[in-house]
């Protein structure tokens, strides 16, 4: 009889690269383990990425107003009836207001927390509105309250090598997995056509302005060459005004959310992440499995360990240094025949994030914690 696991995230009807690597690791996961899906509050909102049908689902439906206090209660309660139900092997939260208080529900499952976020994601943000001491106090503080949470749990699942040395430091029940690739090898962009993309929500930690003051570096050298940034968020506005601050409203689009992403990388040559912080970067291997070059922050923590620097693209360590930024995409836009090559590239670089390769390890962690379970 397959063990049963259960997710739990608060919606999967966002695009977001969460949902995405959720859903593809449910359904390749499903053929070894009897999956639930927990959805806190979703309601009748479809989901965003098709689900196998043998995953079952289960929605909260928590209150939605309320104070914090009052969220919370509600969702405790409904989730400890969820659970004393069905009595799953495993529950992995997904880091959400849950895993405040998921440990203390004793329906004898083993649990697990997942960080899909750096362990500097609270530094990052804490930025957004100007740097002040009571920000920075905010950050540690947040930091120190997820630590403190996630040594309560069995398990501690992170996404790069990166994060996994700095959880160390705070429990030793700390594990690092990759993001498994969401699209398969086959059709390969050819790198020729005068399209850049950029793919992300339109927030802040994505660092789109940066990206755009970029491309306005080397609007004029590159007149013929166009930048797509797919995606949505609270940042529209914002980038559209600065889209018509620097007149490039006919070289600079934002198309909004892609139902074919796929296509839009093939039909592109080149692809940049600008982020300010990234848990992992699942885009990064979406744009490599279509044999795209990469141009790239080394931000924390996931880029570094996606992109080989020299080899299928370029790393630019100082995070945040738009005239770095804005010369390796101009040097990938300039020499057909680097890109190319990088390009290919790429498509050897990423394996290492295949199917097969990633549920071995989740395979593993999940009977260890099983067969740990046994011997108490």
């Amino acid at each position: 009889m397959s063990k049963k696991l259960a997710y739990i995230i608060y919606s999967l009807s966002n695009s977001a690269g969460m949902e995405r690597a959720l859903t593809s690791r449910a359904n390749f996961l499903c053929d070894t383990f009897d999956i639930t899906i927990i959805t806190e509050g979703q309601d009748e909102l479809k989901d965003f990425y098709p689900l196998d049908g043998r995953i079952r689902r289960i929605d909260l439906n928590i209150r939605k107003s309320g104070t914090n206090r009052e969220i919370k209660s509600d969702c405790y309660k409904k989730l400890s009836d969820v659970l004393l139900h069905e009595r799953f092997d495993i529950v992995s939260s997904l880091g959400g207001m849950e895993t405040f208080f998921l440990y203390r529900i004793l329906d004898g499952s083993k649990k697990i927390v997942e960080f899909r976020f750096s362990f500097d994601y609270f530094k990052a943000l804490c930025q957004e509105n100007g740097k002040s001491w009571k920000r920075w106090v905010s950050a540690e503080f947040e930091t120190a309250r997820r630590i403190y949470y996630a040594r309560k749990y069995d398990g501690i699942v992170v996404l790069t090598k990166k994060d996994e040395q700095k959880w160390r430091r705070w429990t030793n029940k700390v594990f690092q997995i990759y993001n498994a690739m969401t699209i398969d090898l086959g059709d390969v962009s050819p790198c020729t056509a005068h399209q850049v993309i950029a793919v992300g929500r339109l927030e802040y930690a994505k660092g789109f302005d940066m990206l755009i003051k970029a491309w306005n570096r080397i609007k004029n050298d590159c007149p013929d060459w166009t930048l797509k940034i797919f995606g949505e968020g609270s940042q529209r506005t914002n980038l559209e005004d600065l889209l018509r601050t620097y007149h490039l409203e006919n070289n600079v689009f934002l198309p909004g959310i892609s139902s074919n992403i796929k296509n839009e990388y093939l039909q592109s040559s080149l692809f940049v992440l600008s982020s300010r912080e990234e848990g992992f970067g699942l885009v990064l291997t979406e744009a490599e499995a279509c044999g795209l070059p990469i141009v790239t922050f080394a931000c924390p923590n996931g880029p570094a360990e996606i992109v080989d620097h020299n080899i299928n693209g370029f790393v630019i360590q100082e995070n945040g240094n738009v005239d770095e930024l804005a010369n390796a995409i101009k040097i990938l836009i300039e020499n057909e025949e680097t890109r190319k090559q990088m390009g290919h590239l790429s498509l050897k670089v990423v394996q290492k994030f295949s199917i097969p390769r990633i549920k071995e390890q989740w395979v593993n962690l999940f009977n260890g914690l099983n067969e740990r379970t046994s011997k108490k």
